[in-house]
């Protein structure tokens, strides 16, 4: 969950822009009053970044983060006198564009890797080319377009919230990642028709936020699963790179593909932009199909935790490795 909401929380900014932004962009007096209140709001938020940010928790939050840091030589577990665990030797960093390589030559990193790329792009087509999206179902007003662009972007954050807490506990990254492909296919479909009604444009816009958004940290996470013990850092910039790259191709290449349309029966067209993404879709669905790498992550959580239930079943406790065991282990490496 906490993946969803670092990697997709940005998405509120944007919503207050079409909300605010739309509202105040009619003058040049009113864009400067909201430039000069996003300046100001910028400072704010950069001034409590730098008082509260942290480097990391003052002990790993789970049993695989700890061996992954035994494994450097850097536990940072605590000890009783408040110093840090011993630490071992530490192995020879792989840098750039060695560590990138490595990472899309490891097995298993394919697959999430494509559907994280999918979300992003699929999400900025549709943000891009929403106002004419809209007019097909003769939703002009811009202050209606506005409200349609931030239920959108809200989607995403709600969506990737929610689905990614399932995720973080039933571990069906799978599962849950081919049911967001399908109805974002759907959605897709849905609002690229030449005809559509006012509610369905709607309710077909927000479920490819609720459902596109939340496939980038569900896939993020996969990534740092199949992976481990890799950087999770190192993870990201290669998904955010490929993700952000695959965008700034599409979107001109959909806006192209746009002055085009492919009839379907009843009389109905669907724009040649949808129809790339509706390829997109189709093709990183069937081949995210085919993954079925171990979640080492998971594995090494598991051997090293216990989870004690009741007779409801409930879980009750983790018990994870503590700070001597952490000291120990380190000191067992040197």
């Amino acid at each position: 969950m906490a993946t969803a909401v670092a990697i997709n929380f940005n998405q509120v900014g944007i919503a207050t822009a079409f909300i605010i932004g739309g509202a105040m962009a009619g003058s040049e007096a009113g864009l400067k009053v909201y430039f000069g209140g996003i300046a100001v709001a910028a400072v704010v938020v950069s001034i409590g970044s730098l008082l509260y940010f942290q480097e990391r928790p003052p002990t790993p939050p789970s049993a695989s983060e700890l061996e992954k840091l035994n494994a450097k030589g850097e536990s940072g577990a605590l000890m009783k006198d408040g110093s840090r665990a011993a630490s071992a030797p530490a192995e020879e960093e792989v840098q750039w564009p060695q560590k990138g390589w490595q990472l899309l030559t490891t097995p298993g990193f394919a697959p999430p890797l494509a559907a994280f790329v999918t979300s992003i792009a699929v999400t900025n087509v549709v943000g891009a080319f929403m106002d004419a999206k809209l007019a097909h179902a003769e939703i002009t007003d811009q202050n209606d377009i506005d409200l349609a662009g931030a239920g959108f972007e809200l989607a995403i954050v709600v969506g990737g919230i929610i689905l990614g807490g399932l995720v973080d506990r039933n571990k069906e990254y799978k599962a849950v990642t081919l049911v967001c492909l399908a109805v974002t296919f759907f959605g897709v479909l849905m609002l690229g028709l030449d005809h559509v009604p006012r509610i369905a444009a709607i309710i077909a816009l927000l479920a490819i936020g609720a459902f596109a958004g939340p496939v980038q940290p569900i896939n993020a996470e996969l990534a740092v699963e199949v992976t481990f013990p890799a950087d999770e850092n190192a993870i990201e910039a290669v998904q955010q790179l490929c993700g952000n790259l695959m965008s700034a191709l599409l979107v001109p290449f959909c806006e192209w593909a746009a002055r085009f349309s492919v009839q379907l029966p009843g009389n109905t067209n669907l724009g040649g932009d949808s129809v790339i993404l509706l390829s997109l879709i189709a093709g990183v669905t069937a081949y995210f199909t085919t993954f079925s790498s171990p979640l080492k992550r998971t594995l090494v959580d598991e051997a090293n935790c216990m989870i004690n239930k009741d007779d409801m079943g409930k879980e009750l406790t983790l018990v994870a490795l503590v700070a001597d065991d952490a000291a120990a282990a380190a000191n067992a490496r040197q």
